[in-house]
């Protein structure tokens, strides 16, 4: 700046303060002078005509003795400040008044510095924070704008918070805060500013973050697409569970049931080591043919080489409250039992399932000989039964019981549960005869040397599954015979005349040739088509009768 010393041709624009003097100022304070360019104040007196003016910039440091105005050449950002024009008269200071000067710049000396150092990549370790400073100066105070990869993240005017104030040593500050930095938080950042000075000549600076390692988060279990903390399947269906996690390098992932491991998976081995995809990287837990077994709590837990102390975790509960049979003691399965001929045995299985089950197949198969229903062999009950016993809300007994064993009881017997769903339960047994007395073997189950010791008639839950069976089967047969012949009946009724006689014939060959008495009046004969045509004529439909 070159300040310029001129005789004094005042221009009053205001006058200032004419309580305590009539010093007056060319131009109000604050005063906003463009970098560059020239600008000049004139100060002066109004009262007396005998008077000296010089100014002086903060701190008594005069700059212009004995020269009422003050020029400002090619002004430059350093000429801002607090000037005073001071008044005297006989070497006594009469009066001053003071100029705040601002200088008008463009945006400049713009930076980037990640935790006080300014350099153009930056690493920082996942899950950590980070603060990266816009540093700037110009004025006024620029407006800020902080973008990612050419998105918008932040906008800021740094006026809201300095002020309209010329900048610090250091230049207006605008901060972005990373926090818990992850994948997403890998880029390039650029702060870029301008102001009033420079609208369409903006500032920018970048930097570089990356974040190659951070701990598992954003970890999460879907089941068949739905994020949800409870599910419910229905018993027999089939269920995926997603376990998704934002993480690098890819996790070891645990999954567990109710605490207990049951499945280990490295991820790296899967993916590599890729930054994960946009959905995270997938771990999967089949649950196939859903039963009982498979309600509980599935918890997945993540960690890796950033977090080998802190692992992270996702749960929800699965509830199968529909579940095919199953056996509650395995051991039961298949077993062989060998009793002395004459005696009786009973079989048990214990059985849990929802809703309960039913027996629908229980059959030998003698060695060498085909295998047949154990309900044909024996209708009348008299040497296989069955009972089922409900032991709690979804565990039954089965029993079966062989009465007074003889060798064409013996073989391989199979039965089959089911109780609606689309598993059901096969099970096995087989029954020899031993003859020797003092080595026989006999499994686990219960043995009787007379029947009276079976007790079959007692049990008030006693249910003999192939009496139900039977019922069905005569109440179908029965049902089916009557609806044919009601058919025939109603077909024969509309037949022409000559299928009428040949009928007719039929029917008289039929009779029964029987004295007619009023004992056998009741016999049943075949129906008189021409009763039937007599009964068409008078209206009345063929499900009518002979009164």
């Amino acid at each position: 700046m070159k300040l310029v010393c001129c005789p004094a041709v005042v221009l009053v624009v205001a006058v200032i303060g004419l309580n305590t003097g009539a010093v007056f100022l060319s131009e109000d304070s604050p005063w906003t002078i463009t970098a560059g360019t020239t600008a000049s104040v004139t100060c002066g007196y109004q009262n007396i005509t005998n008077y000296t003016v010089y100014w002086e910039k903060e701190e008594h440091s005069r700059v212009t003795p004995g020269n009422e105005t003050l020029i400002f050449q090619n002004v430059q950002v350093t000429d801002h400040g607090n000037y005073s024009c001071v008044i005297e008269a006989n070497d006594n200071v009469l009066e001053n008044r003071t100029l705040d000067i601002r200088v008008s710049y463009p945006s400049g000396n713009i930076s980037i510095s990640v935790s006080n150092r300014v350099r153009a990549n930056y690493t920082i370790s996942g899950g950590a924070n980070a603060t990266l400073e816009c540093s700037v100066d110009g004025f006024p105070p620029p407006f800020i704008t902080w973008r990612k990869d050419g998105a918008i993240i932040k906008e800021e005017n740094l006026t809201d918070h300095y002020g309209l104030r010329q900048p610090p040593t250091d230049g207006f500050i605008s901060v972005f805060d990373v926090i818990n930095a992850g994948r997403e938080d890998s880029g390039t950042y650029v702060c870029t500013a301008n102001n009033s000075a420079n609208q369409n000549d903006s500032r920018e600076a970048e930097v570089h973050l990356a974040v190659p390692t951070y701990p598992p988060r954003h970890i999460s279990i879907s089941v068949d697409k739905g994020v949800k903390a409870k599910y419910t399947i229905p018993g027999g269906a089939n269920a995926t569970l997603v376990c998704s996690v934002d993480v690098f390098p890819p996790p070891f992932i645990t999954w567990r049931k109710d605490g207990d491991i049951i499945k280990e998976e490295n991820l790296t081995d899967r993916y590599g080591l890729r930054q994960p995809p946009t959905d995270g990287f997938i771990s999967v837990f089949d649950v196939i043919n859903a039963g009982r077994e498979d309600s509980g709590t599935y918890v997945c837990t993540a960690n890796n080489s950033a977090n080998q102390n802190d692992s992270q975790e996702a749960e929800v509960h699965l509830a199968v409250p529909n579940y095919f049979p199953v056996l509650q003691n395995q051991g039961e399965l298949s077993r062989r039992f060998t009793v002395v001929e004459g005696e009786s045995i009973v079989v048990n299985f214990t059985v849990v399932s929802s809703p309960r089950s039913l027996v629908v197949k229980w059959s030998l198969q003698p060695d060498g000989s085909n295998e047949t229903s154990v309900w044909s062999r024996s209708v009348d009950n008299s040497l296989w039964n069955m009972r089922n016993r409900t032991l709690s809300t979804d565990v039954q007994l089965f029993q079966f019981y062989h009465v007074n064993v003889t060798e064409n009881m013996t073989g391989l017997y199979r039965v089959i549960l089911t109780n609606g769903l689309r598993r059901n339960l096969d099970l096995e047994y087989s029954i020899g005869i031993g003859y020797d007395t003092t080595g026989r073997s006999i499994n686990a189950t219960d043995v009787y040397s007379n029947t009276t010791d079976l007790n079959l008639k007692d049990d008030e839950d006693y249910e003999s599954t192939w009496k139900i069976l039977l019922a069905v089967v005569v109440g179908v047969v029965v049902t089916n015979v009557l609806l044919v012949v009601l058919l025939s009946f109603c077909i024969r009724g509309v037949m022409p005349a000559a299928v009428e006689h040949v009928y007719h014939a039929v029917d008289e060959s039929l009779m029964l040739d029987l004295p007619v008495t009023e004992a056998n009046t009741n016999y049943m004969r075949p129906f008189d088509p021409y009763s039937m045509q007599r009964y068409l004529n008078r209206g009345v439909t063929c499900m009518e009768t002979d009164v």
